[in-house]
């Protein structure tokens, strides 16, 4: 079933985006997700560009995939939430950059020393400037395997016990993301970079707590 609710076979929907969600390495994506409403914005980024996405939820979901990946190499199942949509579908055409190489470091620099180095890796993309300033995303792979290594309750140790661990997506060409490289006040720029990042939790259902309260707080007192 995709986010429309409309349902097909495997071969109905491989027929249905052959055309559209292919990448630049002939590979048909199949983008899914395991809640369309807790993870609204990133099937809206999708569904904006005009792909589909199945709702796929379950504990034997990431067996399945791999399982259909397996016996069909041509295609490939990424959930939205894995990176940017550009980068789900790699249609090998790279945006340019409003920031320059120099910039683009001293932004990444500015942002991770404001984020828990522990839980958080920030990268910077060249993304269209109507996309989100901040995306929260978490490898494929790396979910897949936690997921899997959790419910047979054995083997794969190494990735059960690995501490969750997400990539921040920061677009370099969003007018928010400028305003951080030139805003010269500190206190005004570190405002800036905890009210999108805390933005970008909430997307993700992961602002939750005493930070749901501050961000809340914040908003308020920006407001004013």
């Amino acid at each position: 079933k995709n986010t429309a609710s409309s349902y097909y076979t495997l071969s109905e929907f491989l027929d249905k985006i052959k055309e559209t969600q292919k990448n630049k390495d002939n590979k048909t994506i199949i983008l899914y997700t395991h809640d369309k409403n807790e993870q609204h914005s990133y099937v809206n980024a999708a569904t904006n560009k005009g792909y589909e996405v199945l709702e796929l939820s379950g504990p034997l979901v990431s067996h399945l995939i791999s399982k259909l990946e397996s016996t069909n190499t041509d295609i490939q199942f990424v959930r939205v939430d894995g990176d940017s949509i550009d980068k789900l579908i790699d249609k090998g055409d790279d945006a340019v950059s409003k920031l320059d190489e120099k910039q683009q470091k001293k932004l990444q620099e500015m942002i991770q020393s404001e984020v828990d180095k522990s839980i958080y890796t920030v990268q910077t993309q060249n993304m269209s400037s109507d996309d989100l300033p901040i995306l929260i995303t978490q490898s494929e792979f790396m979910r897949r395997m936690k997921e899997q290594q959790q419910l047979s309750g054995g083997g794969m140790q190494m990735f059960g016990d690995m501490p969750e661990s997400y990539n921040v997506i920061v677009n370099t060409n969003h007018d928010l993301v400028s305003k951080i490289i030139s805003e010269k006040n500190k206190k005004k720029r570190v405002a800036i970079i905890k009210q999108i990042f805390d933005l970008a939790l909430l997307s993700h259902g992961m602002l939750k707590g005493e930070k749901l309260t501050s961000f809340v707080e914040r908003s308020v007192s920006l407001i004013k």
